[in-house]
């Protein structure tokens, strides 16, 4: 039979693990030993020389970019290294960097389990903190029974004014605490659908759920007039509103927190997603789909904002907004944006406005698109594909007149038909 190579980053965190696991309960600094162990280890293997005091702040910052540096690389087994030789001096970088190795790994969770169990009762660590950590770990590795358990945990402040670190980790650990009872919920909520809807188990069920839906809500109202960016926690708030048709409580919940993070992208789509979900006004929408046009002229959401402009008979307004769209690279080679702008141009949607509105916009643009959009590199090679190819030459056409001769063969894959019509529409 064939043996697997023991692994030397896991070897070596359970050599940490043991030392942790023999604390003794009964001396008060035991949660420490670890460390005077560690400490005697490191003094006959010292290659970075951190056994003196006086160069501590001049080396601790070099480690720190090492580790960083293995970190972002995945570099595992020189993690460890390094996180030893910091260990004595930072207790804090110790346990975090220990974490991040062993997210890697599903069979290191017992290591994680033992390793918490210590480091929670270590006086200069946050035990909030810890936990914090362990939650996001148990959670990464589908663990939810274990996750539900610590909402158990009784939590000593360990200091008389908490500082904003801590009022920060508070928030962060009771809004995962909140989705660990989401799960839960959405586990139920798909259960049901499952069952027939005479089932005994579907009421008992959704008695359950609604116990499950209040403890993840007080989860997420933590974040409720907090600054920072909460998407996760401000959605899976909204889903639950929303399965009780608490219209307006989701809508006020989501609107606060747009208003709150007005450069947040996302915050804008979630306010007109729930919109569109339930039913508000044309107008209430194009106004949420020009938020997002305004932060992020490129969104494909903007071709919808087009469309919707033109129903509403706003031209000018549709065509500024989709030669912003057109801007940029990534539309270059999609139909539906330039099936619309020629749609656009057509005269029958001409009013004066739209007429005075395409030559503004083409005078600032009409030195770098011909080169930008109608050049062969651009044009498909699949024969099927070659109505873009087709839009972008009839608007060559348009906005060249007798100068598309100068470029027309560069659309090498318009058949002779086609590049006579379009010529015989120049005037």
């Amino acid at each position: 039979m064939q043996t697997t190579e023991p692994n030397p980053l896991i070897e070596t965190l359970r050599d940490i693990c043991e030392i942790l696991f023999d604390s003794s309960p009964e001396d008060p600094s035991a949660p420490l030993i670890w460390l005077n162990k560690l400490n005697t280890e490191l003094k006959t293997d010292d290659p970075l020389c951190t056994k003196g005091d006086n160069n501590v702040d001049m080396v601790i910052p070099k480690l720190l970019d090492v580790l960083r540096e293995c970190l972002s690389s995945h570099r595992w087994s020189q993690v460890v290294p390094v996180i030893r030789q910091i260990s004595k001096h930072e207790l804090t970088t110790f346990w975090k960097t220990s974490m991040e190795a062993l997210y890697v790994s599903e069979s290191s969770v017992p290591l994680v389990q033992q390793l918490v169990k210590e480091l929670k009762t270590v006086r200069h660590l946050s035990c909030q903190e810890v936990l914090l950590e362990y939650l996001m770990f148990l959670l990464h590795h589908g663990k939810i029974d274990d996750a539900k358990q610590i909402s158990q945990e009784k939590i000593k402040p360990t200091r008389f004014q908490k500082s904003t670190r801590d009022h920060h980790t508070e928030i962060l650990y009771k809004s995962y605490l909140g989705l660990v009872w989401y799960v839960e919920w959405k586990f139920l909520k798909m259960k049901i659908k499952d069952l027939d809807e005479n089932s005994d188990l579907v009421s008992n069920y959704e008695e359950i759920m609604a116990v499950y839906a209040q403890k993840a809500m007080i989860g997420f109202q933590q974040v409720s007039g907090e600054i920072g960016v909460w998407d996760i926690f401000v959605t899976k708030h909204v889903e639950i509103l929303e399965h009780y048709d608490k219209i307006d409580e989701a809508k006020d919940i989501l609107t606060e927190y747009r208003d709150r993070n007005t450069e947040n992208l996302n915050a804008h789509k979630y306010v007109y997603n729930f919109c569109v979900r339930n039913g508000f006004s044309a107008n209430e929408e194009i106004q949420l789909l020009q938020n997002v046009a305004e932060k992020c002229p490129s969104d494909s959401l903007v071709l919808q904002l087009c469309n919707k402009l033109v129903e509403d008979n706003k031209i000018a307004d549709a065509l500024n907004f989709l030669f912003d769209l057109l801007d940029y690279s990534c539309w270059q080679q999609e139909l539906k944006p330039w099936k619309l702008l020629l749609d656009l141009i057509d005269t029958r949607n001409k009013s004066l406005k739209a007429i005075n509105t395409l030559e503004e916009i083409w005078k600032i643009r009409q030195s770098w698109w011909p080169q930008y959009h109608f050049t062969s590199y651009d044009c498909p090679e699949k024969e099927e594909e070659c109505e873009l190819c087709l839009c972008k030459a009839r608007y060559a056409v348009f906005v060249l007149g007798q100068d598309f001769q100068n470029i027309h063969n560069d659309f090498q894959h318009l058949s002779k038909t086609q590049i006579q019509v379009l010529m015989s529409s120049v005037t």
